[in-house]
């Protein structure tokens, strides 16, 4: 269903190019002609699995996952579990991006898939985590935060192959954890859905740094002190569920 969603929206685009250069004059009804029933296109399956919600990991899995981890691991953890960040928002972090000495820490910058700006109050954990891993970052062109011990991004690509080392740690570490084999975008998921349960729909978009479908985009900045806020619930949550 995504990659027919997907490429549906790549012919919309490339259409929408052709009317804009003057190149093409659209049909009526061109419009209609784009529109996807996604919920159509699903199977049984995935149609039982939408109507379970969204997979998370329990509080319970999160505690073992954690006391499993090595000091690396754990700032991936925090990272995907307090910022929302995928493994390609992890490995393009820059350092410039990171600020260790605001009130509080955070991390504001725009989310490569939407370019959506964002910003994200750093609990205690993540902050020292950070601190002590940059100063082992060596100077390097694209100011990334975070490189392997070769000097690479965690996720990257040669020959048309992607290499993505916080997934490969990330199944070990699932594996040494015994927890549910969830993939580790499964930590932004789950952090989505504690955020939402704090303090609403509004506030889970702010830190998914989704994109806004109404005029209010236009007309408002998100109010990134009432994420910070839910982030600081969010961090006693855990706190409370084990040593975080």
């Amino acid at each position: 269903a995504q990659t027919a969603v997907n490429y549906i929206a790549a012919a919309r685009q490339f259409f929408n190019w052709l009317r804009d250069s003057g190149r093409w004059k659209e049909p009526r009804g061109f419009e209609r002609i784009f529109r996807v029933n996604r919920r159509a296109l699903l199977t049984n399956r995935e149609r039982k699995q939408a109507a379970q919600g969204v997979d998370t990991f329990s509080v319970a899995e999160l505690g073992k996952l954690w006391a499993a981890a090595n000091e690396q691991n754990r700032l991936f953890f925090c990272l995907g579990l307090n910022c929302g960040f995928a493994q390609m928002e992890i490995a393009t972090l820059r350092t410039w991006e990171i600020a260790l000495e605001a009130d509080p820490k955070c991390v504001s910058r725009h989310r490569r898939k939407t370019e959506v700006y964002g910003k994200w109050a750093l609990w205690s954990v993540t902050g020292d985590l950070l601190a002590r891993r940059l100063k082992r970052t060596p100077e390097n062109a694209e100011d990334y935060a975070l490189l392997t011990r070769n000097g690479h991004p965690y996720v990257r690509y040669r020959e048309n192959v992607r290499t993505d080392a916080i997934a490969q740690a990330w199944r070990r570490l699932v594996e040494k954890a015994d927890v549910s084999r969830l993939g580790f975008k499964y930590l932004r998921k789950t952090g989505a859905d504690m955020i939402r349960k704090i303090d609403g729909l509004e506030t889970s978009e702010a830190y998914l740094a989704h994109s806004e479908k109404t005029l209010a985009r236009v007309y408002s900045n998100r109010d990134f002190d009432r994420l910070a806020v839910a982030l600081r619930t969010m961090e006693e949550q855990l706190k409370e569920a084990f040593a975080l």
